[in-house]
């Protein structure tokens, strides 16, 4: 049975997850990843957890939404849906769908963001 120091210490994860100034922790298994927050293209709720999604990986962490809305820049990451955050440096374009509403192309990523009616006008001054 392989024990890593997370395991061990349960407590040094949350400590460690809990240095959010420059890089974030996310745990996969029994693997630890650091990402700096500007890596980050988007994030949204799934369920009980929350999708982080960087150019090269897609991870889940146990944080609630509403918990990194608090803590990340608001100038940075624009919340476009009550359940999604874009690092707006890493938005491609803004184009509607054929129902009208309006959608996210974020850079080097095949699929678009829904953008709430109450979030449109963050994208007038686009």
């Amino acid at each position: 049975m392989k024990l890593d120091i997370f395991t061990l210490f349960p407590e040094a994860f949350d400590w460690f997850a809990g240095q959010r100034s420059v890089q974030n922790a996310i745990r996969e298994g029994n693997e630890l990843r650091l990402i700096t927050v500007e890596e980050v293209l988007y994030i949204q709720a799934d369920n009980k957890y929350t999708l982080v999604v960087t150019p090269d990986k897609d991870s889940l962490i146990r944080r609630p939404i509403k918990e990194l809305i608090d803590e990340l820049d608001p100038q940075v990451f624009w919340q476009i849906h009550r359940s999604t955050l874009v690092n707006v440096n890493a938005i491609a374009g803004v184009h509607r769908d054929i129902g009208g509403h309006l959608r996210v192309r974020v850079k080097g990523r095949k699929e678009t963001l829904a953008v709430s009616e109450s979030y449109h006008g963050l994208f007038k001054q686009m």
